[in-house]
């Protein structure tokens, strides 16, 4: 399975790694990315495809 995915912006590309709808499996992939030597990933969350902020999921799934 292929968790690496890419969206553009601007002129460049967002790299995002896995997906989940529990923030417990969002910080386990993120405390993997930086072990993988990517240190200043970050959560990102989406809501019916429209980037909210991490506070405002945290409003939608559980822990």
């Amino acid at each position: 399975m292929n968790r690496l995915s890419k969206e553009p912006i601007k002129n460049l590309f967002r790299y995002m790694y896995g997906g989940t709808g529990s923030y417990r499996e969002a910080k386990m992939l993120k405390s993997n990315a930086d072990v993988k030597g990517y240190p200043t990933s970050y959560i990102v969350a989406y809501k019916d495809g429209v980037r909210i902020t991490v506070q405002e999921a945290l409003k939608y799934v559980d822990e």
